[in-house]
């Protein structure tokens, strides 16, 4: 609200941390700029731009989603139906709707969609070209929300570790387009963080808690059982289970914590699981619906916790503690809630096209 308001007064608008922390800088966003000045544009007044915003997050997700889908099931007689239903089921994912409730604007989920769907055609059809456009929208979900392009590398090396292990012949192809569109995203961020980069080269060396180097106390991550426990305001929610998610559930961040992956997504997924050990699908199917799992699992492993308590005051440390060591600039690995989102809603149109 104070960039709608700022920019309607003609003023250049205040960077969240600059209102929030008053000493901690963010990176430019000008992708998200761009979207805001359209919306700002198009609002008369703070209510109509918070309406944009959800307008932006519900439809902009499920329109991306349905085409996707859609062309990817393009000879499928069911083929709408199930665009449909992965449509309603990303735009309207727990994740999307509380990010764009609580004011998270950059964590719209339109370009990383477009990231996803480039991913799949170049997996379906690896080719140079296919490898440069999921660079180049990579780089661009990565300046909309340095999140999703953070996650999205992590994504590329599960996927070369799962080609190995099943596809060992192709998997050399496969890191080769990667690495390259690694490479290229890269180069987008490095034109549009240009000035930046020096700073972000010796983020080790600055204070902890200033500019990009946060503390490891300040590392998220989110419950596993969140996942599976639906909201107590949920309208299927009987009374009973919401005054026990009320007494015995202690969320510290709420909108990072919604997680929960939907009745849909959870019955059609554990039917997959049922069909693959059952052994129903083809060689096909098994091949992408395992890829499905496979993501799920190692988004789901690192959407944890950085810290797992012992006992007697002791703790283990997870993978996102060290991988916080490497990369201190991001903390919120309960944000991989999103991914897991997108392979189990991916999963789940495979086993509904069952």
């Amino acid at each position: 609200l104070a960039s709608f308001l700022r920019r309607k007064q003609g003023i250049a608008p205040m960077e969240a941390c600059d209102c929030l922390q008053g000493t901690r800088e963010e990176l430019p966003n000008p992708i998200h700029d761009g979207v805001d000045v359209v919306i700002t544009a198009i609002s008369g007044t703070p209510a109509e731009y918070i309406n944009s915003y959800f307008v932006f997050f519900l439809c902009g997700a499920f329109i991306l989603s349905y085409f996707i889908v859609r062309r990817f099931m393009a000879t499928v007689a069911w083929g709408p139906l199930l665009a449909l239903v992965a449509a309603i089921s990303i735009a309207l994912s727990s994740f999307n709707v509380m990010h764009v409730l609580t004011g998270h604007y950059s964590h719209s989920l339109v370009l990383l969609l477009a990231w996803a769907g480039a991913l799949a055609s170049l997996l379906m059809a690896p080719s140079w070209p296919r490898a440069l456009v999921v660079g180049v929208v990579h780089g661009a979900s990565a300046l909309y929300n340095p999140y999703y392009g953070y996650f999205s590398g992590l994504i590329y090396a599960a996927i070369v570790a799962y080609y190995v292990l099943y596809r060992r012949t192709e998997a050399g192809r496969i890191a080769l387009h990667l690495v390259v569109s690694i490479i290229l995203a890269l180069a987008v961020l490095a034109v549009a963080y240009g000035e930046h980069l020096q700073t972000l080269m010796g983020v080790h060396d600055q204070v902890v808690e200033s500019r990009f180097n946060r503390s490891p106390a300040a590392l998220g991550g989110v419950m596993p059982y969140m996942y599976f426990l639906p909201s107590p305001l949920h309208w299927l929610a009987p009374s009973v289970y919401s005054e026990w998610f009320s007494r015995a559930i202690v969320i510290t961040n709420v909108p990072e914590s919604a997680v929960y992956l939907g009745i849909v997504n959870l019955v059609l997924y554990s039917s997959g699981l049922l069909l693959l050990w059952k052994g129903r699908f083809n060689p096909q199917e098994v091949f992408w619906f395992r890829l499905t799992l496979w993501g799920a699992i190692v988004t789901f492993a690192l959407s944890l916790p950085p810290f797992i308590p012992v006992g007697d005051g002791e703790r283990v440390y997870w993978v996102t503690y060290y991988l916080h060591q490497l990369l201190p600039m991001f903390r919120m690995y309960d944000r991989m809630g999103v991914m897991v989102s997108l392979f189990v809603t991916a999963g789940s149109v495979i086993a509904l096209h069952y």
